[in-house]
Protein backbone atom coordinates (compact mmCIF):
# COMPACT_ATOMS: atom_id res chain seq x y z
CA UNK A 1 0.00 0.00 0.00
CA UNK A 2 1.24 3.55 -1.04
CA UNK A 3 0.99 4.86 2.90
CA UNK A 4 2.34 2.08 4.58
CA UNK A 5 4.31 2.28 7.60
CA UNK A 6 6.73 -0.04 8.04
CA UNK A 7 9.05 -1.42 11.04
CA UNK A 8 12.52 -1.46 9.24
CA UNK A 9 13.87 0.98 7.14
CA UNK A 10 13.00 0.16 3.78
CA UNK A 11 13.62 2.12 0.36
CA UNK A 12 10.54 4.51 -0.98
CA UNK A 13 8.61 3.48 2.25
CA UNK A 14 7.37 5.08 5.54
CA UNK A 15 9.24 4.40 8.80
CA UNK A 16 7.92 4.97 11.84
CA UNK A 17 11.10 5.99 14.72
CA UNK A 18 11.26 3.73 17.64
CA UNK A 19 13.03 3.98 21.14
CA UNK A 20 16.64 4.41 20.62
CA UNK A 21 16.33 5.49 16.88
CA UNK A 22 18.83 7.56 15.17
CA UNK A 23 19.76 8.92 11.54
CA UNK A 24 23.17 7.30 11.41
CA UNK A 25 21.67 3.80 12.35
CA UNK A 26 18.61 3.84 10.25
CA UNK A 27 20.46 4.96 7.03
CA UNK A 28 22.62 2.22 6.92
CA UNK A 29 19.47 -0.13 7.31
CA UNK A 30 18.28 1.06 4.49
CA UNK A 31 21.01 1.85 1.80
CA UNK A 32 21.00 5.38 2.04
CA UNK A 33 22.85 7.90 3.59
CA UNK A 34 21.85 10.62 6.58
CA UNK A 35 21.76 13.10 4.32
CA UNK A 36 19.35 11.74 1.44
CA UNK A 37 17.11 10.89 4.86
CA UNK A 38 16.65 14.58 5.73
CA UNK A 39 16.69 15.99 1.99
CA UNK A 40 13.39 13.69 1.91
CA UNK A 41 11.81 14.77 5.31
CA UNK A 42 11.35 18.68 5.24
CA UNK A 43 10.56 18.76 9.06
CA UNK A 44 13.37 17.66 10.42
CA UNK A 45 15.25 20.72 9.02
CA UNK A 46 15.66 23.47 11.87
CA UNK A 47 15.24 21.00 14.53
CA UNK A 48 17.86 20.71 17.65
CA UNK A 49 20.92 18.99 16.57
CA UNK A 50 22.07 15.91 17.94
CA UNK A 51 25.67 14.85 19.39
CA UNK A 52 26.57 13.48 15.96
CA UNK A 53 25.37 17.10 14.84
CA UNK A 54 22.21 15.73 13.00
CA UNK A 55 18.70 16.68 13.62
CA UNK A 56 17.23 14.98 16.51
CA UNK A 57 14.45 12.68 16.10
CA UNK A 58 12.00 11.23 18.30
CA UNK A 59 9.60 7.94 18.81
CA UNK A 60 6.72 8.03 16.45
CA UNK A 61 8.11 10.27 13.82
CA UNK A 62 7.17 9.48 10.33
CA UNK A 63 10.04 9.33 8.64
CA UNK A 64 10.35 8.60 4.32
CA UNK A 65 12.76 6.95 3.17
CA UNK A 66 14.23 8.12 -0.34
CA UNK A 67 15.44 5.76 -3.21
CA UNK A 68 19.20 6.01 -3.37
CA UNK A 69 18.70 6.58 -7.49
CA UNK A 70 21.75 8.77 -7.41
CA UNK A 71 24.01 6.32 -5.52
CA UNK A 72 23.20 3.65 -8.42
CA UNK A 73 24.89 5.26 -10.98
CA UNK A 74 27.86 3.56 -12.14
CA UNK A 75 31.09 5.27 -11.04
CA UNK A 76 33.81 4.00 -13.14
CA UNK A 77 34.00 3.40 -16.66
CA UNK A 78 33.62 0.10 -18.08
CA UNK A 79 37.20 0.95 -19.80
CA UNK A 80 39.95 2.66 -19.19
CA UNK A 81 41.48 2.02 -22.74
CA UNK A 82 39.90 1.33 -26.14
CA UNK A 83 42.56 -0.42 -27.65
CA UNK A 84 43.08 0.04 -31.67
CA UNK A 85 41.98 3.11 -31.52
CA UNK A 86 44.24 5.76 -33.43
CA UNK A 87 46.16 8.72 -31.51
CA UNK A 88 43.90 11.29 -33.29
CA UNK A 89 40.66 9.82 -32.28
CA UNK A 90 37.78 11.46 -30.58
CA UNK A 91 35.26 8.93 -29.19
CA UNK A 92 32.40 9.54 -26.79
CA UNK A 93 30.17 6.75 -25.80
CA UNK A 94 26.73 7.15 -24.58
CA UNK A 95 24.98 4.74 -22.76
CA UNK A 96 27.45 2.14 -24.30
CA UNK A 97 26.89 3.55 -28.08
CA UNK A 98 29.73 5.12 -29.73
CA UNK A 99 28.43 8.13 -31.63
CA UNK A 100 29.78 9.65 -34.81
CA UNK A 101 31.41 12.73 -34.07
CA UNK A 102 32.19 15.70 -36.24
CA UNK A 103 33.81 18.24 -34.20
CA UNK A 104 34.34 18.41 -30.34
CA UNK A 105 36.39 19.82 -27.70
CA UNK A 106 37.21 18.67 -24.06
CA UNK A 107 38.56 21.44 -21.99
CA UNK A 108 41.35 19.75 -18.25
CA UNK A 109 41.28 22.12 -15.82
CA UNK A 110 42.84 22.62 -12.40
CA UNK A 111 40.80 23.73 -8.89
CA UNK A 112 37.60 24.29 -10.79
CA UNK A 113 36.76 20.15 -9.54
CA UNK A 114 34.65 19.09 -12.79
CA UNK A 115 36.16 19.10 -16.44
CA UNK A 116 34.28 19.34 -19.29
CA UNK A 117 33.33 18.44 -23.25
CA UNK A 118 31.62 19.74 -26.02
CA UNK A 119 30.39 17.54 -29.09
CA UNK A 120 28.70 17.66 -32.50
CA UNK A 121 26.89 15.15 -34.68
CA UNK A 122 24.84 14.85 -37.34
CA UNK A 123 21.79 13.76 -37.03
CA UNK A 124 18.67 12.57 -39.00
CA UNK A 125 15.50 11.79 -36.56
CA UNK A 126 14.95 8.14 -37.56
CA UNK A 127 18.00 6.69 -39.65
CA UNK A 128 19.56 5.67 -36.49
CA UNK A 129 16.63 4.61 -33.40
CA UNK A 130 19.38 3.14 -31.03
CA UNK A 131 21.01 6.65 -31.21
CA UNK A 132 17.84 8.76 -31.15
CA UNK A 133 17.21 6.53 -28.07
CA UNK A 134 20.51 7.33 -26.39
CA UNK A 135 20.72 10.45 -27.06
CA UNK A 136 17.17 11.48 -26.42
CA UNK A 137 16.94 14.77 -25.24
CA UNK A 138 16.59 15.82 -21.49
CA UNK A 139 17.43 12.34 -20.77
CA UNK A 140 20.71 12.93 -18.87
CA UNK A 141 22.98 10.13 -20.38
CA UNK A 142 25.60 8.63 -19.08
CA UNK A 143 29.01 8.86 -21.32
CA UNK A 144 32.84 8.45 -21.27
CA UNK A 145 35.13 10.19 -23.40
CA UNK A 146 38.30 9.19 -25.00
CA UNK A 147 41.13 10.85 -26.81
CA UNK A 148 42.99 8.24 -28.69
CA UNK A 149 42.95 5.23 -26.37
CA UNK A 150 42.52 6.64 -23.39
CA UNK A 151 39.81 7.77 -20.93
CA UNK A 152 39.98 11.44 -20.10
CA UNK A 153 36.14 11.58 -18.49
CA UNK A 154 33.92 9.47 -17.31
CA UNK A 155 30.11 11.73 -16.96
CA UNK A 156 26.53 12.82 -18.23
CA UNK A 157 24.86 14.93 -20.14
CA UNK A 158 23.12 17.20 -18.87
CA UNK A 159 22.61 19.63 -21.81
CA UNK A 160 21.30 18.30 -25.72
CA UNK A 161 21.01 20.61 -28.40
CA UNK A 162 19.18 19.42 -31.71
CA UNK A 163 19.63 21.81 -34.15
CA UNK A 164 17.17 21.49 -37.82
CA UNK A 165 17.79 22.90 -41.21
CA UNK A 166 19.42 21.69 -44.12
CA UNK A 167 22.34 19.64 -42.10
CA UNK A 168 20.64 18.65 -38.76
CA UNK A 169 22.85 17.95 -35.82
CA UNK A 170 22.81 17.74 -32.30
CA UNK A 171 25.35 19.13 -29.88
CA UNK A 172 25.98 17.55 -26.50
CA UNK A 173 27.65 19.60 -23.57
CA UNK A 174 28.84 17.14 -20.49
CA UNK A 175 30.61 17.08 -17.77
CA UNK A 176 32.52 14.84 -14.62
CA UNK A 177 29.82 13.54 -12.19
CA UNK A 178 31.79 16.36 -9.59
CA UNK A 179 30.44 19.26 -11.35
CA UNK A 180 26.96 17.72 -8.71
CA UNK A 181 29.16 19.31 -6.46
CA UNK A 182 29.66 22.98 -8.35
CA UNK A 183 25.85 22.87 -8.58
CA UNK A 184 24.08 21.55 -5.35
CA UNK A 185 23.46 23.76 -2.42
CA UNK A 186 24.35 22.54 0.90
CA UNK A 187 22.47 19.98 3.18
CA UNK A 188 21.92 20.32 6.94
CA UNK A 189 23.49 19.97 9.12
CA UNK A 190 25.80 23.07 8.02
CA UNK A 191 28.13 23.32 10.80
CA UNK A 192 30.84 20.36 12.26
CA UNK A 193 32.77 20.00 15.03
CA UNK A 194 36.73 18.50 14.92
CA UNK A 195 36.31 17.33 10.75
CA UNK A 196 39.08 16.90 8.35
CA UNK A 197 38.94 18.02 4.92
CA UNK A 198 38.78 14.79 3.33
CA UNK A 199 35.83 13.77 5.41
CA UNK A 200 33.67 16.76 4.71
CA UNK A 201 34.54 16.22 1.00
CA UNK A 202 33.25 12.46 1.78
CA UNK A 203 30.21 14.02 3.27
CA UNK A 204 29.48 16.17 0.34
CA UNK A 205 30.58 13.85 -2.49
CA UNK A 206 29.10 10.64 -0.91
CA UNK A 207 25.40 11.23 -2.01
CA UNK A 208 26.11 11.58 -5.69
CA UNK A 209 28.45 8.32 -5.77
CA UNK A 210 31.20 10.47 -6.08
CA UNK A 211 34.53 9.10 -4.02
CA UNK A 212 37.02 11.19 -2.68
CA UNK A 213 40.89 10.25 -3.74
CA UNK A 214 43.71 11.85 -2.40
CA UNK A 215 46.86 12.06 -4.04
CA UNK A 216 50.61 11.67 -2.38
CA UNK A 217 51.11 14.96 -2.50
CA UNK A 218 48.43 16.29 -0.85
CA UNK A 219 48.38 13.31 1.89
CA UNK A 220 50.42 14.84 4.54
CA UNK A 221 49.07 18.50 3.64
CA UNK A 222 46.14 18.34 4.83
CA UNK A 223 46.05 15.95 7.94
CA UNK A 224 44.38 17.74 11.08
CA UNK A 225 41.00 18.47 11.35
CA UNK A 226 39.27 21.60 11.73
CA UNK A 227 37.90 22.76 15.47
CA UNK A 228 34.57 23.74 13.36
CA UNK A 229 33.57 24.03 9.94
CA UNK A 230 30.56 26.52 9.35
CA UNK A 231 28.33 26.62 6.23
CA UNK A 232 25.31 28.68 4.62
CA UNK A 233 22.35 27.17 3.18
CA UNK A 234 22.83 29.52 0.07
CA UNK A 235 26.01 28.12 0.00
CA UNK A 236 27.55 25.32 -3.20
CA UNK A 237 28.84 22.47 -1.73
CA UNK A 238 32.11 23.28 -4.31
CA UNK A 239 32.43 27.22 -2.71
CA UNK A 240 32.26 25.25 0.80
CA UNK A 241 34.74 22.62 0.28
CA UNK A 242 36.98 25.36 -1.98
CA UNK A 243 37.45 27.62 1.23
CA UNK A 244 38.07 24.31 3.24
CA UNK A 245 40.68 23.44 0.57
CA UNK A 246 42.46 26.97 0.79
CA UNK A 247 43.20 26.76 4.26
CA UNK A 248 45.52 23.75 3.90
CA UNK A 249 46.45 24.76 0.30
CA UNK A 250 45.09 22.58 -1.63
CA UNK A 251 43.41 21.97 -5.09
CA UNK A 252 40.22 20.35 -5.53
CA UNK A 253 39.60 18.66 -8.96
CA UNK A 254 38.59 15.07 -10.59
CA UNK A 255 39.60 12.23 -12.58
CA UNK A 256 39.23 10.77 -15.23
CA UNK A 257 36.83 8.32 -13.33
CA UNK A 258 35.04 11.19 -12.19
CA UNK A 259 35.87 11.05 -8.48
CA UNK A 260 36.74 14.16 -6.36
CA UNK A 261 40.53 14.15 -6.26
CA UNK A 262 42.16 16.67 -3.43
CA UNK A 263 45.57 17.58 -5.01
CA UNK A 264 48.38 20.38 -4.76
CA UNK A 265 49.83 21.97 -7.51
CA UNK A 266 53.30 21.61 -8.31
CA UNK A 267 55.95 24.15 -7.44
CA UNK A 268 58.90 22.95 -8.82
CA UNK A 269 60.54 19.86 -10.55
CA UNK A 270 61.50 19.20 -14.05
CA UNK A 271 59.55 20.72 -16.97
CA UNK A 272 58.10 17.48 -19.02
CA UNK A 273 57.86 19.80 -22.67
CA UNK A 274 59.93 22.55 -24.10
CA UNK A 275 57.60 25.30 -26.33
CA UNK A 276 59.65 27.43 -28.12
CA UNK A 277 57.24 30.34 -29.75
CA UNK A 278 57.54 30.26 -33.65
CA UNK A 279 59.15 33.74 -35.08
CA UNK A 280 57.17 36.81 -35.95
CA UNK A 281 55.01 35.74 -38.80
CA UNK A 282 55.42 32.21 -39.06
CA UNK A 283 53.17 31.24 -36.43
CA UNK A 284 49.56 29.73 -37.90
CA UNK A 285 48.40 30.45 -34.59
CA UNK A 286 49.92 33.47 -32.04
CA UNK A 287 50.32 33.11 -28.67
CA UNK A 288 48.43 35.68 -26.54
CA UNK A 289 49.39 37.11 -22.93
CA UNK A 290 47.88 39.74 -20.54
CA UNK A 291 48.64 40.80 -17.29
CA UNK A 292 44.96 42.41 -15.74
CA UNK A 293 45.31 43.95 -12.33
CA UNK A 294 41.62 45.37 -11.97
CA UNK A 295 41.21 42.24 -9.75
CA UNK A 296 44.05 42.29 -7.37
CA UNK A 297 44.69 43.93 -3.62
CA UNK A 298 47.27 45.80 -1.94
CA UNK A 299 45.95 43.86 1.13
CA UNK A 300 44.17 40.48 1.62
CA UNK A 301 42.41 39.77 4.90
CA UNK A 302 41.02 36.56 5.70
CA UNK A 303 38.58 36.35 8.85
CA UNK A 304 36.60 33.51 10.45
CA UNK A 305 33.10 33.12 11.06
CA UNK A 306 33.14 34.42 14.82
CA UNK A 307 33.83 36.96 16.51
CA UNK A 308 36.42 35.04 18.78
CA UNK A 309 38.10 34.13 15.41
CA UNK A 310 38.35 37.33 13.60
CA UNK A 311 40.84 38.61 16.29
CA UNK A 312 43.42 35.90 14.28
CA UNK A 313 42.59 37.32 11.11
CA UNK A 314 44.81 36.15 8.74
CA UNK A 315 46.53 39.42 6.86
CA UNK A 316 48.73 39.08 3.97
CA UNK A 317 50.72 42.05 1.33
CA UNK A 318 50.97 42.76 -2.10
CA UNK A 319 53.54 45.47 -2.16
CA UNK A 320 53.58 45.65 -6.48
CA UNK A 321 50.07 47.15 -5.87
CA UNK A 322 50.50 50.95 -4.84
CA UNK A 323 46.81 51.47 -3.91
CA UNK A 324 45.38 50.85 -0.81
CA UNK A 325 42.93 48.39 -2.12
CA UNK A 326 41.56 45.78 0.70
CA UNK A 327 39.65 42.65 0.05
CA UNK A 328 38.36 40.56 2.89
CA UNK A 329 36.89 37.16 2.90
CA UNK A 330 35.65 34.49 5.08
CA UNK A 331 37.18 31.65 5.62
CA UNK A 332 36.24 28.53 8.00
CA UNK A 333 36.84 29.04 12.08
CA UNK A 334 40.56 27.62 12.54
CA UNK A 335 44.16 28.84 14.09
CA UNK A 336 45.41 31.77 12.50
CA UNK A 337 47.74 29.16 10.88
CA UNK A 338 45.30 28.08 8.46
CA UNK A 339 43.64 31.95 8.29
CA UNK A 340 47.22 32.64 7.18
CA UNK A 341 47.25 30.18 4.26
CA UNK A 342 44.09 30.88 3.21
CA UNK A 343 45.23 34.91 2.60
CA UNK A 344 48.10 33.99 0.88
CA UNK A 345 46.43 31.21 -1.13
CA UNK A 346 44.03 33.89 -2.25
CA UNK A 347 46.68 36.59 -2.80
CA UNK A 348 48.82 33.84 -5.10
CA UNK A 349 45.61 33.03 -7.03
CA UNK A 350 44.70 36.52 -7.74
CA UNK A 351 48.17 37.51 -9.27
CA UNK A 352 47.58 34.00 -11.16
CA UNK A 353 44.44 35.07 -12.58
CA UNK A 354 45.34 38.37 -13.41
CA UNK A 355 48.20 36.20 -15.44
CA UNK A 356 46.63 35.37 -18.64
CA UNK A 357 48.63 33.51 -21.26
CA UNK A 358 47.27 31.19 -23.91
CA UNK A 359 49.73 28.88 -26.18
CA UNK A 360 48.43 26.71 -29.20
CA UNK A 361 49.88 23.51 -29.92
CA UNK A 362 49.69 21.15 -33.28
CA UNK A 363 49.16 18.03 -31.24
CA UNK A 364 47.11 16.60 -28.29
CA UNK A 365 50.39 15.06 -27.24
CA UNK A 366 53.93 16.22 -25.90
CA UNK A 367 56.93 16.05 -27.78
CA UNK A 368 58.80 14.42 -24.51
CA UNK A 369 56.68 11.72 -23.48
CA UNK A 370 53.95 11.36 -26.08
CA UNK A 371 51.25 11.50 -23.88
CA UNK A 372 48.41 13.78 -23.99
CA UNK A 373 48.70 16.80 -22.17
CA UNK A 374 48.33 17.15 -18.89
CA UNK A 375 47.33 20.09 -16.56
CA UNK A 376 49.09 20.65 -12.96
CA UNK A 377 52.87 19.77 -15.11
CA UNK A 378 55.79 22.02 -15.66
CA UNK A 379 56.88 23.33 -18.90
CA UNK A 380 59.18 25.45 -19.90
CA UNK A 381 58.08 27.94 -22.35
CA UNK A 382 60.68 30.62 -24.24
CA UNK A 383 58.66 33.76 -25.68
CA UNK A 384 59.13 37.01 -27.20
CA UNK A 385 55.15 38.10 -26.93
CA UNK A 386 55.36 36.71 -23.15
CA UNK A 387 58.68 38.39 -22.40
CA UNK A 388 60.57 35.45 -21.69
CA UNK A 389 62.67 34.91 -24.67
CA UNK A 390 65.75 32.90 -22.60
CA UNK A 391 63.19 30.64 -21.62
CA UNK A 392 60.94 29.89 -17.86
CA UNK A 393 59.41 26.85 -16.26
CA UNK A 394 55.21 27.66 -16.06
CA UNK A 395 52.49 25.57 -14.60
CA UNK A 396 50.09 24.07 -16.88
CA UNK A 397 46.17 25.41 -15.12
CA UNK A 398 44.01 24.47 -18.17
CA UNK A 399 44.00 22.10 -21.65
CA UNK A 400 41.82 22.46 -24.35
CA UNK A 401 41.85 19.68 -26.89
CA UNK A 402 40.06 20.58 -30.43
CA UNK A 403 38.60 18.09 -32.85
CA UNK A 404 37.65 18.77 -36.17
CA UNK A 405 39.26 18.65 -39.84
CA UNK A 406 42.68 18.39 -37.38
CA UNK A 407 43.72 17.84 -34.24
CA UNK A 408 45.58 20.93 -31.46
CA UNK A 409 45.52 21.90 -28.54
CA UNK A 410 45.89 25.19 -26.04
CA UNK A 411 47.60 25.64 -22.80
CA UNK A 412 46.73 27.68 -20.44
CA UNK A 413 49.74 28.66 -18.13
CA UNK A 414 50.19 30.44 -14.65
CA UNK A 415 53.45 31.45 -12.74
CA UNK A 416 54.42 28.61 -10.13
CA UNK A 417 53.33 30.03 -7.02
CA UNK A 418 49.79 30.47 -8.89
CA UNK A 419 48.18 28.03 -6.39
CA UNK A 420 50.79 27.70 -3.80
CA UNK A 421 50.73 29.47 -0.07
CA UNK A 422 54.39 30.42 -0.85
CA UNK A 423 54.89 34.23 0.44
CA UNK A 424 56.15 36.34 -2.36
CA UNK A 425 56.62 39.22 -0.34
CA UNK A 426 57.83 42.01 -2.13
CA UNK A 427 57.38 43.71 -6.14
CA UNK A 428 60.95 42.69 -6.73
CA UNK A 429 59.81 38.67 -6.26
CA UNK A 430 56.62 39.15 -7.75
CA UNK A 431 57.78 40.40 -10.78
CA UNK A 432 60.91 37.63 -11.00
CA UNK A 433 58.48 34.67 -10.41
CA UNK A 434 56.62 36.16 -13.44
CA UNK A 435 59.30 36.71 -16.21
CA UNK A 436 63.23 36.65 -15.69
Amino acid sequence: MANEILTTPTQGKRYKVVSGDRITRIAPKAGVTPALIIDANAFLVGRRESLEKLPTIYPGDILQIPLNQVAERPKRARKEKIHFKKKTDYTLIIEGYEVPVESGTFARTMNTVADEFQATIAWHRGADPTLDKKTKIGSDPDCQLYLGEDLVLDGYIPNITQTGGTKPTKTFIGFSRTVHLVDTMLRPPYSKSNISLEQRCQDLAYPFGIDVVVSDAAKKLIKGQFKRISGKPDETAFNHLLKLARQRGALLTCDKFGNLLIDVAKTKGDSIDIIKEPPEGRATEAFTFQIDNRNRFQTYRAIGQSPKSNTNAGIVKDESIGHPRLLTFSANDADSGDLNKAALWRKNKTIADAYAAAIPVADWYTSESKILWPVNEIITVQSETMEIPEGKQLLIKKVEFIFGDKISAVLHVIPLFGFSTGELRSEGEILEAIFE
